[in-house]
């Protein structure tokens, strides 16, 4: 109740622009916002978000600005309007309570904010797409509760023809878990974005009963935004463009025969951007001793100070997780930090379970400037062809390794960086152009 007399005015914060930067010039590797309210329910109210700009105001389709904007704090979409952006709700709902509700092509419309809920809390809430059927949305938004998953299934599980076509190119998932296995067509002919914004769950796509047909994605690039994970469970062999992961985790899970080929799980040769603090990349693999590699790059985003790569096994053998190489494409395989100048620098976290290793393949790149910590949290990490090392104020320099040499972590030493291998450290000899010296040693150290 606002007492006698007090006028209460919005907060507003105003912006000349908002724009969907890239954080490195590369196809592909956008950003993702949330503009959301303090209290839930207020933005567009007593707290706003505008923009000021000459011609510079979102443009609103179908009731919502692009997917790549967002109210995380209230998993939904925003329209924009006189009071800036405020919350754009669903347009159409379908319900299961716990049986399977059959969707068809009337379900939605291509202009649908199409939500999908689920409202059991004692079996799972499921919805199923027939063999031949395609179902437009404009977006598609998945809730639920957290005892139970809401699934979006094929009618026939080794079917192909069933497809989700998202004219945005976005999908909301709440704080349950959730399935996807029809095909994905992101955008009207499958070349716009195909935006995930992920909350407190996980959202798998795909089947991995039947790897190479069950949710199979077109789109331009993926964006992965929100704390929950994106699990991508089947082989993505017609997906070629490059992975921004901006927020929470990806797991890529190795269904190649075996568990141990070349993967596209992650798509076909395109390089997974780490722009997100504290993201996490998951490599699923090696069901047997062979292992399995992933026909993809990592780049590490400039400026961002933390990440992890998990790896792990799918089977009962312990094998390796790899990036590239194990016959896959070529010119995969590399790992590259953007770099990040100060004392912080950029540290990479290698977290292992079940004995499964993680080897690179291409070329790791430490980086033009700045710190940068390679740590691992139980066994070595295999090194590859190359490793590049930038010295703190300085140009990129190359030196080569043994392959299976261990790299165990960075450090400083002299002055300057230092890779530090297994029981052995090394600095590069060399002087460059405008940079001093560096010594080079080389002894034992204990963990």
């Amino acid at each position: 109740m606002t007492p006698s007399g007090t006028v209460t005015q919005p907060t507003t914060f105003a912006f000349a622009a908002i724009q969907e930067g890239m954080n490195r010039a590369g196809v592909g590797d956008n950003g993702t916002v949330s503009i959301e309210p303090t209290t839930a329910g207020q933005l567009g109210q007593f707290e706003r978000v505008v923009v000021t700009g000459a011609g510079a105001a979102p443009t609103v389709t179908n009731g919502m600005v692009d997917a790549w904007m967002w109210d995380q704090r209230e998993g939904a979409w925003l329209t924009y309007g006189a009071n800036g952006f405020a919350v754009a709700g669903d347009t159409t709902t379908v319900t299961s309570a716990g049986t399977a509700v059959a969707l068809t092509a009337s379900s939605a419309t291509a202009a649908s904010r199409l939500l999908l809920t689920g409202s059991s809390t004692t079996a799972v809430n499921s919805f199923t797409l027939a063999a031949g059927v395609t179902l437009n949305t404009y977006s598609l938004h998945i809730t639920g509760n957290t005892s139970q998953p809401t699934n979006i299934t094929l009618g026939t599980a080794a079917d192909s023809t069933a497809k989700i076509v998202i004219g945005s190119g976005g999908i909301i998932t709440g704080n349950n878990n959730a399935t996807i296995t029809p095909g994905l067509v992101f955008g009207p002919t499958g070349t716009a974005q195909a935006v995930f914004h992920v909350g407190g769950s996980t959202l798998t796509i795909g089947d991995n009963t039947n790897p190479t047909t069950s949710g199979q994605i077109q789109a331009s690039n993926i964006l992965k935004d929100g704390p929950g994970v994106l699990n991508l469970d089947s082989e993505q062999g017609t997906f070629s463009g490059a992975i921004a992961l901006n927020g929470g985790s990806l797991t890529l899970n190795n269904r190649t025969a075996s568990n141990s080929g070349a993967s596209n799980a992650g798509g076909k040769g395109g390089t997974i951007y780490m722009n997100g603090y504290g993201t996490t990349l998951t490599l699923n693999a090696g069901s047997t001793a062979a292992g399995g590699s992933f026909n993809n790059s990592v780049y590490i985003a400039a400026g961002n100070p933390l990440v992890t790569i998990n790896v792990n096994r799918i089977g009962s053998t312990s094998g390796q997780s790899q990036l590239g190489g194990n016959g896959g494409l070529p010119n995969t395989g590399n790992l590259t930090f953007g770099g990040s100048s100060g004392d912080q620098g950029q540290t990479l976290i290698i977290g292992q379970a079940n004995s499964q290793t993680f080897r690179v393949n291409g070329t790791t790149d430490l980086g033009p400037t700045g710190e940068c910590d390679l740590c691992h949290q139980y066994r070595h990490v295999p090194g590859g062809r190359y490793h590049r090392l930038g010295d703190l104020g300085q140009g990129r320099r190359q030196f080569p390794l043994s392959r299976g040499w261990n790299i165990e972590r960075h450090c400083r030493h002299g002055g300057g960086n230092a890779v530090q291998y297994h029981h052995r450290w090394h600095c590069p000899c060399r002087r460059q152009s405008g940079g001093a010296r560096l010594g080079y040693r080389q002894r034992k150290y204990h963990h």
